[in-house]
């Protein structure tokens, strides 16, 4: 019998072709997900910072400078970044073990390069998104504040 060597390049390069058009959407939805998390984190910081304007205030007329202000929400920020992404990795390692015990019928290795690149995003994302916030409570005039407006 002949036997076709076409047909299993042609397979390959269509399995390929797959491939790369799922890593492409995979990237997609992770910048996605990545600036809708941003949208979430600084609305949260924002929240934080307005309901906490009489105690930056009240900082700022006892003399804190506005280095104090911002290393506070600043590290605020980033340290709650850090514990959401050791969480995040946590959880999504056991997610994806759960995954592919279902699917492949064996487990994955655990890769520690991925969690350290985990919690880097994660600071970098809620560092990033708490800047507009810590600029706002820089900006909190001390004496309107404490005035009660």
């Amino acid at each position: 019998p002949t036997v076709e060597p076409q047909l299993v390049k042609q397979i390959a390069k269509s399995e390929g072709t797959v491939l790369g058009k799922l890593q492409a959407l995979v990237l997609i939805v992770t910048i996605v997900v990545l600036v809708l998390t941003l949208i979430c984190v600084s609305t949260t910081m924002m929240a934080i910072v307005t309901e906490r304007r009489r105690e930056i205030g009240l900082k700022k007329a006892l003399g804190a400078d506005n280095r104090h202000i911002v290393a506070e929400f600043f590290g605020e920020g980033c340290l709650l970044g850090a514990l959401g992404g050791i969480l995040g990795s946590g959880f999504g390692y056991l997610f994806a073990q759960s995954v592919s015990m279902n699917v492949f019928g064996r487990g994955i290795e655990f890769s520690p390069t991925i969690v350290v690149v985990a919690l880097v995003m994660s600071i970098l994302v809620t560092g990033l998104a708490s800047l507009l916030p810590v600029r706002i409570a820089t900006n909190v005039d001390p004496a309107i504040i404490l005035r009660g407006e």
